[in-house]
C-alpha cells in the first residue's frame, strides 16, 4: 500500500521526518568513512539502503582495480568483476571486516515501532523517502497504518513522487 504523509504539524510527520534525516545522514558518515579507510574503489558490492532489513546501504566487499589491492586485506571473490571482500585470514583483513560490521545502521524495526505495528509473519519491508515537504511511504498491506495523516494513493502517484525524488 502507499502513502503519502503531508501535514508537517503531525506527530508522525516529525518522527518519520526525524528518521529519515538521521538514516541520510547515517549514510552520508557511512560513506566518507569507508571512503577515507578502504581507499579508491570502483564500485560498492553490498545491498544498498532500504533494499534489506537496514536501511542503509550494507558494505560487504568492493570492486578494485586488481593492481591496487593489499592481497593482505582483501581477498577476490568474483575473478570476473575483481570483486574483493575482507581476507578474515589476516589481522589487516579482520580489522576491516570489523570496521564494515561496524559501521552504522538503522532498522525497518524502527518504522514499526513508530506505527505500533507487530512483528509477525512474513510481509515486504517498508520504504520510506522525503520528497520535497512530502513523506511517502510504502507499507506491506498487512500494515495499515491508523492515522489520519497518513493518506493513501496510487502507485502511480507514489511513482510520480519518488521519480521527482530521484531527478533531483
Amino acid at each position: 500500500m502507499y502513502y503519502k504523509i503531508i501535514n508537517k504539524e503531525s506527530e508522525i510527520y516529525k518522527k518519520l521526518y526525524e528518521l529519515r534525516s538521521h538514516e541520510l545522514k547515517i549514510q552520508s558518515e557511512n560513506k566518507g568513512l569507508v571512503m577515507a579507510k578502504v581507499g579508491e574503489y570502483k564500485k560498492v558490492w553490498g545491498v544498498t539502503g532500504q533494499r534489506h532489513h537496514g536501511r542503509v546501504t550494507k558494505y560487504i566487499g568492493f570492486v578494485f582495480d586488481p593492481q591496487k589491492v593489499n592481497e593482505y586485506t582483501w581477498k577476490k571473490i568474483d575473478e570476473e568483476n575483481n570483486v574483493f571482500v575482507p581476507n578474515k585470514k589476516t589481522k589487516s583483513g579482520r580489522e576491516m571486516a570489523k570496521f564494515l560490521d561496524g559501521l552504522q545502521e538503522s532498522s525497518f524495526l524502527e518504522i514499526f515501532e513508530i506505527f505500533g505495528f507487530p512483528l509477525e509473519g512474513k510481509f515486504a519491508l517498508p520504504y520510506l523517502e522525503i520528497v520535497g515537504d512530502v513523506i511517502i511511504l510504502f507499507l506491506d498491506h498487512k500494515h495499515e497504518p491508523n492515522d489520519d495523516n497518513v493518506i493513501e494513493i496510487t502507485k502511480k502517484e507514489f511513482n510520480q513522487l519518488s521519480d521527482d525524488e530521484n531527478d533531483s
